[in-house]
């Protein structure tokens, strides 16, 4: 057993740098991303900076990649970890194939290394990186071809017979790498799940159930949440409009909780308002993995309970009132 250290150059027993040693500082603290400020459009294209994807000036099947550097790790055929760092000296196109399989499909796009060539490159070391696809059913994983060393720089949504590739179906991926200015690392720098930009405050639509929410009942004001890490925040407002609300209503979270949320945790908090008139509270409780329950406070006993809110708990519900929720939760 002993403790060795690395790069010993100079003097007695002078020790030669091997590629382990010389990469150790990029693999031993950096993350795969890329090199340099991006940009994109609230999580969508049109972006900015190195391996941005964007739609051909005239759209068509092949996307856009913008030069520059970007950080992959991998590992040559017997050989160790390493992250390289890879240079797209200029812009080059990625063709995304068609799609006849009757439903949605989700490219991924990465940054591939190949092991054999990380082994043993061209004499220009310009064959071991190159951009792929794979082909997934899913948005959120793929489940289709992804390399053994990759890094994705985005997923595209291509529709059952798409002809064309526009900005909105570019789903973009990249993280920014350092140098980072301290005074530059805020929230929106932040890496978050599903490589969404933290801080941005996202819409979704929750499915009610036992309160009515369609034209000419209830109104969604807005519902709203943000993820940053395993962290998902949410808020939301929903205006009633007389007898809409049922008996112990509950809606879908944005985001699946973790098996380790219990079901009746308490995420958050309600009010309900009768408007003009007075604002009862309660707890925003986990009704089962994807939803959550709205209940209210009861202190008509020696103990304050909650109870289910209805038609008559825990007012009569009329036109403008409203029930506003927020909370926050660990995401599976």
């Amino acid at each position: 057993m002993a403790i060795y250290t690395e790069i010993l150059q100079g003097g007695t027993n002078s020790h030669g740098v091997t590629v382990e040693d010389f990469n150790a500082f990029a693999t031993d603290f950096l993350e795969n991303g890329v090199v340099g400020a991006i940009t994109n459009t609230a999580g969508v294209s049109p972006a900015t900076g190195a391996f941005a994807l964007n739609e051909q000036g005239t759209p068509d099947m092949t996307l856009a990649c913008t030069a520059g550097i970007a950080y992959v790790l991998g590992t040559p055929t017997s050989g160790v970890s390493q992250r390289l760092r890879v240079n797209l000296s200029a812009n080059q196109n990625v063709t995304i194939a068609s799609n006849a399989t009757g439903g949605t499909r989700y490219d991924w796009v990465y940054i591939s290394l190949d092991a054999a060539k990380m082994k043993d490159p061209a004499v220009g070391a310009d064959d071991v990186a190159t951009l792929v696809t794979s082909r997934s059913t899913s948005a959120s994983s793929d489940d289709g071809t992804p390399p053994t060393f990759g890094y994705c720089i985005a997923v595209i949504t291509v529709a059952n017979g798409a002809s064309t590739i526009l900005n909105a179906s570019i789903s973009d991926k990249r993280q920014q790498l350092i140098p980072v200015a301290d005074a530059s690392i805020k929230n929106e720098k932040l890496s978050t799940t599903a490589g969404e930009p933290g801080g941005v405050w996202k819409d979704w639509t929750p499915t009610f159930t036992n309160l009515t929410v369609s034209a000419g009942n209830a109104v969604l004001t807005y519902a709203k949440y943000t993820v940053i890490g395993k962290t998902c925040h949410f808020r939301l407002k929903v205006t009633c409009a007389g007898a809409n609300v049922g008996t112990a209503p509950v809606f879908t979270l944005p985001l699946q909780a973790a098996a380790t949320v219990a079901v009746t945790e308490v995420i958050g908090g309600a009010a309900f308002t009768d408007a003009g008139n007075a604002t009862w509270y309660g707890p925003l409780q986990i009704a089962s993995s994807t939803t959550a329950g709205l209940v209210v406070l009861n202190g008509g006993g020696s103990y304050t309970n909650t109870v289910p809110i209805s038609a008559l708990i825990p007012f009569t519900w009329g036109n403008t009132d409203y029930i506003v929720a927020s909370g926050t939760y660990e995401a599976a």
